[in-house]
């Protein structure tokens, strides 16, 4: 038998985030996926840090 998890990371501007980061970004996601058990998905979305704040 064969069993998959998978663990990713989407960043919304790739300028801001280095390439140690984005790795250890992968590593986390991979390990929830993980502990969650066979056949997981994880995903984790690093937003622009540099985004302006909405003022209400």
């Amino acid at each position: 038998m064969i069993s998959i998890s998978v663990g990713g990371v989407t960043v919304s501007n790739s300028e801001n985030v280095d390439a140690s980061k984005l790795i250890a970004y992968a590593e986390i996601a991979l390990s929830k996926a993980i502990a969650l058990g066979r056949n997981q998905a994880n995903w984790i979305y690093a937003p622009e840090k540099n985004q302006p704040q909405e003022r209400g």
